[in-house]
């Protein structure tokens, strides 16, 4: 069983221990791209320095062990939301994961 969290803030320690692993997983995806998810904590923290919302939605087992990601940034001036990146595990690609966080974005 998988369960999608929303992740807007990097303050909890439980947050940060979910944003380490989708480091992991960035870097895994976008090896090209891997500073960026440098900058995860701070797009989360400081909304009003970049101008939009930024939210992190998970999907995790049971045990918390992060499954796949995704990304969006939401601009409120224009009420309007980008997805910037969506990825799972390599060991989870097939499996509908990816269609379960589109969704679960397009539902946030």
């Amino acid at each position: 069983m998988i369960r999608i969290r929303c992740i807007t803030s990097y303050a909890l320690p439980i947050a940060r221990d979910r944003i380490a692993q989708v480091k992991a997983i960035f870097s895994q995806n976008f090896p090209k791209l891997a500073e960026y998810a440098d900058k995860i904590p701070d797009l989360l923290t400081n909304p009003f320095k970049h101008e939009y919302q930024t939210a992190l939605l998970v999907s995790e087992t049971t045990l918390g062990k992060v499954t796949g990601f995704v990304l969006l940034l939401h601009f409120p001036a224009i009420r309007s939301s980008f997805l910037d990146f969506i990825a799972v595990r390599k060991e989870q690609w097939g499996g509908g994961l990816g269609s379960a966080l589109y969704e679960a974005a397009r539902e946030y």
